[in-house]
């Protein structure tokens, strides 16, 4: 634990905390929307604007944080001492280790507070939860876009199912309020770029050009856009499906 707790300490990447920094005073900067809007800002008020103990001491406090959601997570599916082989499994298997970006350490104690708030709702369906629920689907998509299709899931496997009651069920907070946390992200990309973005703008191309071509992510986006000859603007989403309708089983090879 003692190892654990002074571990990892995210690194410093200048051009991530200069996207940031735009966004924190309003800079209309071409790269601003490469990562959501709370990722960038953390990254900017970490290294620019907290004191060195306080930068070194947020990474430990998220992953504590982190730590203690695991374990209330355990007690809430089945026992405190659930919780407490969770909560230790997760330290022996570094579940919580993150990347040298800080907006991982943010984004897994995020998807936890989720997943407590939906078991809560599983035992108490109702307006309040359903509501939290939606909320912090909506913090989770402005730090990163993963979850963005979770509403939608969510719905359809309890509708399959008929569980909760009709009259429990809730659903229109669930998807409704992560749209109105995305709104202004939205408004801003329209204001900067022109086009309506709606979530991270380029940082998905390598993974969908590499799936697509059945390789192993880790070469750079403008590197692999010339290697495939898209266009400047072209979208490397209609190239990926193309690619794979064309050539399905070099993509389930690569899968």
């Amino acid at each position: 634990l003692l190892r654990w707790t002074d571990g990892p300490r995210p690194t410093a990447w200048p051009e991530r905390i200069a996207r940031g920094t735009a966004l924190l005073h309003g800079n209309p900067a071409p790269s601003v929307s490469w990562a959501m809007p709370l990722s960038s800002l953390a990254e900017a008020v970490t290294h620019e604007h907290l004191p060195s103990s306080a930068r070194t001491a947020a990474p430990r406090k998220i992953m504590g944080a982190s730590l203690l959601l695991i374990f209330t997570l355990g007690a809430l599916l089945h026992s405190p001492l659930c919780g407490l082989a969770a909560a230790w499994l997760s330290l022996r298997l570094d579940l919580l280790a993150f990347n040298d970006a800080q907006e991982h350490i943010w984004f897994v104690c995020i998807v936890l507070i989720i997943a407590n708030i939906l078991t809560l709702r599983a035992r108490r369906p109702g307006p309040r939860w359903s509501a939290a629920l939606g909320a912090a689907v909506g913090v989770s998509l402005l730090v990163r876009s993963p979850l963005f299709l979770f509403p939608l899931l969510l719905i359809a496997h309890e509708w399959h199912r008929g569980s909760p009651k009709p009259e429990e069920r809730n659903w229109l907070p669930i998807w409704s309020i992560p749209f109105l946390f995305l709104l202004p992200w939205w408004i801003m990309n329209w204001r900067v770029h022109g086009g309506w973005i709606p979530f991270e703008q380029g940082r998905a191309a390598p993974n969908l050009l590499t799936a697509a071509l059945g390789l192993v992510p880790g070469v750079s986006a403008s590197d692999l856009t010339a290697i495939v000859g898209l266009s400047p603007g072209a979208s490397p989403f209609r190239w990926a499906l193309l690619e794979i309708a064309a050539h399905p089983l070099r993509y389930a090879a690569g899968c």
